[in-house]
């Protein structure tokens, strides 16, 4: 059954990136606030739209860090910390929250778990980010810690359905940070932490460095409109030498002065950035539409047919569809910049008279995956593949390859770990241009059962050394195989979703 989740009744505008309607932009919602958007917790295969989703997040505020401690100040805390959250008067977006308050005693708590400020946390729509599903106004501590208004729990949220998100940070006069990929939430606490540069933000910018591989989010927003600019630094002038609990206070001293007006003005012109979210569902029929292809003359026949990516190996003479060692078979790619998450729905091999029934093992290879090569230059063999499909005696696995200048080293996750040859297959590329590999049998019912992502052979991680990929890759399906047994075949695939920048 053809997955349905990419033929919702989506809103789309092409103001980012000019794309064709089968790759589209989606960045459209009924919010019109905006935003800018590591690690994901396997979730139950079960739905509960009453779960009760818990987070552990951490984020650091530049205003108030302290880079001889490694922690935030806290001297909003002896006189102007108020007690009830500030987001509801400021006018942010709240869903199905404000009020919050927390008991006066949690203001004597003194060293990491002293109360800095509040901060925002809001859960994001993945299709459209710019939709806020549901916030939580939380306690931000001076080693980072975001924890509920008890001064101890993790952020929870009640009443929202248990699956995946893009999730923000927000502060009142700091420019909020959003997860540049999709986080699983569950009852089990899922950790994020926004301190360290391995998690992936939305935007070239997200967070301000502070040393050590230490992040924070920028401040100087001192009016809260999502762009630090010569407003804010004129807003700060006007209310110079004021105390108290101040948007103009952007360094948390609870002073509006000259240092204030200097941070401002450093951090001029940053903006938040959304995350963004790119889809093909290979609507029609024809050739692939805005692909970058290396090497179409291995298998030509490539095509949309029927809403699927459909490549028929019809003979493999010679070994010429493969991809091992110096060989390189067929790519069709797309480029992509770090960081990113690429997902693609029911990919696997078929016989020509059903594509969504894989052949019988006879111990051949015949494969259908997803392929990374080093950008711009396909005569450079360099890349890392993530296929599904039989390997010689193992039947229905799914085998990860690294290939450097060259040699190719490979290993599979086992027999039958893909139950009918076919899966979905994840692949996160990580801020320092790393990448982590997952997979789960095909999900056909998105948006009612979270999807359960395992890692690669319990790492995420390809056999022997990745290539050097540089801040841009080429990202893109094969199908391939390796002598003649079971061929010909046919690879197909339902979707494809990328949330990330495109060059």
């Amino acid at each position: 059954m053809k997955n349905n989740i990419l033929l919702l009744s989506f809103l789309i505008i092409a103001n980012f990136f000019s794309m064709p309607t089968n790759w589209f932009l989606q960045q459209t919602g009924s919010n019109s606030e905006n935003g800018r958007s590591l690690v994901t917790d396997q979730m139950d295969s079960k739905t509960n739209s009453s779960a009760i989703l818990t987070l552990n997040a951490k984020v650091f505020l530049q205003g108030s860090y302290d880079q001889t401690t490694g922690l935030m100040r806290d001297d909003l805390r002896n006189t102007y910390l108020p007690n009830s959250e500030p987001y509801g008067a400021l006018g942010f977006t709240l869903v199905n929250s404000g009020g919050e308050t927390f008991d006066n005693g949690l203001l004597s708590t003194t060293g990491n778990d002293a109360l800095v400020d509040w901060v925002l946390v809001e859960l994001r729509d993945k299709i459209d980010p710019s939709v806020i599903v549901a916030t939580q106004s939380a306690l931000l501590q001076r080693d980072g810690d975001i924890v509920s208004t008890d001064g101890i729990s993790a952020v929870s949220f009640q009443g929202i359905t248990q699956a995946a998100y893009f999730i923000s940070i927000a502060h009142r006069n700091h420019l909020r940070v959003t997860s540049a990929i999709l986080i699983n939430l569950s009852s089990t606490p899922t950790t994020l932490d926004f301190t360290i540069g391995a998690t992936p933000t939305a935007g070239n910018d997200a967070q301000i460095t502070m040393g050590n591989n230490i992040f924070a989010l920028y401040s100087g927003d001192s009016s809260s409109d999502n762009m630090v600019d010569a407003g804010d630094r004129s807003y700060c002038w006007n209310n110079r030498n004021q105390t108290g609990y101040l948007s103009v206070d952007v360094n948390l001293d609870g002073l509006c002065d000259a240092s204030d007006r200097s941070i401002v003005w450093n951090n001029r012109n940053h903006g938040v950035e959304m995350p963004k979210y790119v889809s093909d569902n290979f609507e029609g029929n024809g050739p692939l539409l805005n692909y970058t292809t290396n090497n179409p003359s291995a298998v030509p026949g490539v095509t949309r047919t029927n809403g699927r990516y459909r490549a028929e190996v019809l003979d493999n003479s010679g070994n010429v569809t493969v991809h091992f060692h110096g060989d390189q078979g067929r790519l069709d790619a797309k480029e992509v910049v770090f960081p990113f998450e690429y997902i693609v729905r029911n990919i696997g091999i078929g016989t020509l008279a059903d594509s969504q029934i894989a052949p019988p093992d006879i111990s051949s290879y015949v494969f259908a995956g997803i392929q990374a090569h080093v950008y711009p230059d396909f005569n450079s063999i360099n890349s890392s593949h993530f296929v599904v499909g039989h390997r010689g005696s193992k039947e229905n696995t799914v085998e990860g390859k690294n290939t450097v200048n060259g040699y190719s080293t490979v290993n599979d996750a086992g027999t039958n770990v893909v139950p009918d040859g076919r899966a979905d297959l994840r692949v996160v590329g990580l801020s320092n241009n790393t990448i982590l590999w997952y997979y789960q049998v095909p999900n056909f019912d998105i948006g009612v059962t979270p999807d359960n992502w395992i890692a690669y052979r319990g790492t995420g991680l390809m056999p022997g050394t990745p290539p050097v990929f540089g801040d841009t890759i080429y990202i893109g399906p094969i199908t391939y195989a390796y002598g003649s047994n079971n061929v010909p075949f046919v690879g197909t695939i339902d979707s494809i979703e990328l949330v990330g920048e495109t060059p």
